[in-house]
C-alpha cells in the first residue's frame, strides 16, 4: 500500500471522531453521474438522485451566490449545502441536470472553456472518449435561474505553474468567452485541479469574485476566504450526501489535497 493510501485509509477509520459541522456551508464537487468510465469521480446515477433527493427534502440546497452573501456576514451562523460540478461533460445536460432541475436544486458549473473550443484536451483523466456539452446546448439551459455559470480557466493548466501574465490572461480569456456566448456575467471561478497558492489567489481576486478549492472542509463565516472557498470533491465510494454533509472535515479528501498540493509545489523545485 502506498503512503498515500494509507494516509486514506486512516483518514477513513478516524472520520468517526471528526465534531459534526454545525453552522457553515458544505460546497459539493462532482464531476461526473453514470458516465461508465474507470475514474474515482464518476459517482453512480442511483446513489446521486437519492443524494439529491435527501437534500431537496432537508431544505439546505442554496445557491453558490447565497452561500458567499451568508459567508460574508461575520456573525452568520446559517447552514447550507451548495451543489457545484465541474468540467461541464456532456453527461451533465443529459444525466446529471435534469435531476437537479427536476428537484428545484440550484447548481455552479465550471466550464473549462478550450475544451469547449476543442482547443485543450479532457480535463478529466480517465474520461477522454467523453464529448462537452455543445455551446447550444449550455446556451439552453444558462437562463434557468437554477443555474450559475463559472469559469474553471480556459487551458486547464496547473495555475501554480503559470506566470502571473499567462494566468491573467488564461482567465480572462475564459471569462470573456463565456460570457460572450450566454450573454451574462461570469464571476466565479474554479481552480484547475484544485491547485492554487497565495500569488494565484491574488491573480484571480483581479478578475473573479470568487473561486474554489479542494480541502474537505466546511466553510464557516469566522474564516471564510471567497477566493479559497473549500469543497468536497465527491468520489464514488463515499458515504450518503446525509452523513458527508454533517461533518465539519472530510479527512480523506483533507489528505487527498495535501499530497495533491504537495506534489504540485515538488514539481516547482524540480
Amino acid at each position: 500500500m502506498t503512503a498515500f493510501a494509507t494516509g486514506r485509509a486512516l483518514a477513513r477509520a478516524a472520520q468517526a471522531a471528526v465534531p459534526r459541522a454545525g453552522a457553515g456551508y458544505t460546497v459539493l464537487a462532482y464531476h461526473l453521474i453514470g458516465g461508465d468510465t474507470r475514474t474515482a469521480v464518476d459517482v453512480d446515477f442511483d446513489r446521486f438522485r437519492r443524494d439529491m433527493e435527501w437534500l431537496a427534502a432537508s431544505s439546505l440546497a442554496v445557491s453558490l451566490d447565497r452561500a458567499v452573501d451568508a459567508l460574508s456576514s461575520p456573525n452568520d451562523a446559517s447552514r447550507g449545502v451548495v451543489v457545484t460540478f465541474d468540467d461541464a461533460f456532456d453527461n451533465f445536460g443529459r444525466v446529471a441536470w435534469p435531476v437537479l432541475e427536476s428537484l428545484g436544486i440550484p447548481v455552479t458549473l465550471y466550464v473549462p472553456v478550450g475544451f469547449f473550443d476543442g482547443k485543450a484536451p479532457s480535463p478529466l483523466t480517465g474520461a477522454s472518449r467523453l464529448q462537452p456539452m455543445s455551446w447550444q446546448s449550455l446556451r439552453g439551459i444558462a437562463t434557468n435561474p437554477l443555474l450559475t455559470v463559472g469559469s474553471h480557466s480556459y487551458a486547464h493548466a496547473d495555475a501554480t505553474s503559470q506566470s502571473d501574465e499567462d494566468l491573467r490572461q488564461d482567465s480572462l480569456d475564459s471569462k470573456r468567452r463565456l460570457e460572450d456566448e450566454l450573454g451574462q456575467e461570469v464571476v466565479h471561478y474554479c481552480y484547475p485541479r484544485a491547485l492554487w497558492n497565495r500569488r494565484t489567489r491574488s491573480a484571480i481576486a483581479a478578475v473573479f469574485r470568487t473561486a474554489v478549492v479542494a480541502g474537505g472542509r466546511v466553510n464557516r463565516a469566522s474564516t471564510f476566504d471567497p477566493y479559497a472557498i473549500r469543497r468536497v470533491p465527491l468520489r464514488s465510494d463515499m458515504p450518503t450526501l446525509e452523513r458527508l454533509s454533517g461533518s465539519s472535515l472530510w479527512l480523506e479528501e483533507a489528505v487527498s489535497d495535501l499530497a495533491r498540493r504537495a506534489k504540485a509545489y515538488a514539481r516547482t523545485l524540480r
